[in-house]
């Protein structure tokens, strides 16, 4: 707070590592070379609002990136069921009067960053930003953004929009009007590279969904448990049954013609058919084992029995088979 307060000129490099500091896990900043960081973290300026207080409206064109110093806002949007306060626009008709319904959809703490397409383009604000409380933010200024970090930060994001958009679904939903540009481009904002080995786990079943995975190169299977005492069991109960999934894996890739999700059911049909082997064998040797049990007070009553009938002879025990 102290460092922001003073003027550019006058801040050391000290007070520009207490910013830097704060600032470094931002996403947007994440996405820059240390030598813009510390650039736009000399320029950055402090403001301050009070509590639901507008810091910026939907519809309107910004030219500032916003990092929360202290306090927290809401991230408000128009309402998608609420009618027309005006009773202007009808079922399915979109509501854009003043007055509209806005509801919110996120909050934002400390540490947390708004606004940064301000910076990027004169596409207009996506959503209004209304405190929750007293609240100060940090500030870049879009003409330090373009002296700093313009070009190179550009470049960096509309390569990532080419590459969302080389996804069908997001293309289609491009297509539909079911999400805008801005939106691609504040995807591409969000994006973080992750680099993964071999057999490592990416995700969990049952795991909270946290984020969006898309490939940028590479495979990924997908495995999915499945209760099998829900499922029906099979014909000709305690036979064997094959799992061939190197077989499977080999003619699809022969082939060409198979899908992941086909192969990632193939996998899944392949361990539910050596999970039911394994019960069936389980079960087997549970009735021997009974089975033994059953067999073993016979046994001892025809030996008693065969004991009192040749008591005067010696009986030698019989040899191992």
């Amino acid at each position: 707070r102290e460092a922001c307060r003073l003027d550019p000129e006058a801040r050391t490099e000290e007070n520009v590592a207490d910013i830097l500091d704060f600032v470094k896990d931002v996403k947007f900043f994440t996405k820059l070379d240390i030598v813009q960081q510390r650039a736009l973290c000399r320029t950055m300026t402090l403001e301050t609002f009070g509590a639901r207080e507008n810091i910026c409206t939907i519809d309107e064109v910004g030219d500032k990136f916003y990092i929360i110093l202290t306090g927290g806002v809401s991230v408000q949007v128009p309402s998608t069921t609420a009618a027309c306060p005006n009773g202007v626009h009808g079922n399915g008709q979109k509501c854009d009067c003043p007055n509209r319904v806005m509801e919110n959809i996120v909050l934002l703490e400390k540490g947390m960053g708004f606004g940064e397409l301000a910076l990027q383009s004169d596409q207009k604000r996506s959503a209004t930003i209304v405190t929750c409380e007293p609240t100060e933010c940090l500030v870049t200024q879009r003409s330090s953004y373009e002296m700093y970090a313009g070009a190179l930060h550009r470049q960096f994001i509309e390569q990532r929009v080419h590459f969302l958009r080389e996804f069908p679904r997001v293309e289609d939903a491009l297509r539909r009007c079911l999400v805008s540009t801005q939106d691609i481009a504040a995807m591409a904002n969000c994006l973080n590279e992750r680099s993964l080995g071999g057999n490592e786990v990416v995700v969990r079943q049952g795991d909270v969904v946290e984020a969006m995975i898309f490939v940028r190169s590479g495979q990924l299977s997908m495995i999915r448990t499945i209760d099998l005492d829900a499922l029906p069991e099979p014909s000709g109960r305690g036979k064997a049954v094959a799992a061939p999934v190197a077989a499977d894996r080999a003619q699809a890739e022969a082939q060409g013609d198979q899908t992941s999700g086909q192969l990632a059911q193939n996998l899944a049909r392949a361990m539910m058919n050596m999970r039911r082997q394994e019960r069936e064998t389980k079960r087997n040797l549970m009735e021997g084992e009974a089975q033994k049990q059953k067999s073993k007070p016979r046994a001892s009553v025809a030996l008693a029995a065969q004991l009192r009938g040749s008591s005067r002879r010696s009986i030698s025990p019989p040899s191992p088979s």
